[in-house]
């Protein structure tokens, strides 16, 4: 299913019904939103922004959480990165293990457990991470990027943040 949404403005769409879906963006002091009756079965992906300070956590394609973050070192450029969560465990008992995904300046990288100091990176609300660590199953695919996720004035075109569906 997809999810489709634009740094620039287009309103992202729901991938059952392709009708657009307007997500409010968090109030000022709401540190996170959960709302897993939205979707309730199906593959886990996170998008995690930098320039927004967010994490969006989808279910189907389908926006179920979002939180707001700190990066413990904010200025530091990470580009565009996918991680993925494989079988077994990492040395910190309370998170799975996570390795990279060969991407565009990364391709070497494919492969190679994520050093738990990148992880510890993020500071994410405790109670946000205690309802999301049960969903990390292996194959669930979290994207980094520096730039915008959010809405923004500008109009532009689509572009697709997460596609489960295998190409026909």
């Amino acid at each position: 299913m997809s999810k489709s949404g634009n740094a620039s403005g287009s309103t992202p769409i729901d991938p059952k019904t392709g009708a657009p879906v307007q997500t409010p963006p968090l109030s000022e002091g709401e540190g996170f939103r959960w709302e897993p009756g939205k979707s309730l079965e199906g593959a886990i992906s996170m998008v995690r922004s930098r320039s927004n300070r967010r994490l969006v956590v989808f279910r189907e394609g389908v926006e179920i959480r979002r939180s707001r973050i700190e990066l413990r070192q904010p200025g530091a450029v990470t580009g565009n990165r996918a991680y993925i969560v494989g079988e077994g465990s990492s040395s910190m008992a309370d998170r799975p293990q996570w390795f990279s995904i060969g991407t565009p300046w990364h391709f070497d990288q494919a492969g190679e457990p994520v050093p738990a100091q990148t992880l510890d990176q993020l500071e994410v609300p405790r109670e946000f991470v205690a309802h999301l660590l049960p969903l990390l199953k292996p194959g669930t695919v979290l994207l980094v990027t520096d730039a915008q996720i959010l809405p923004q004035p500008a109009g532009g075109a689509p572009w697709m943040v997460i596609d489960s569906e295998p190409p026909e």
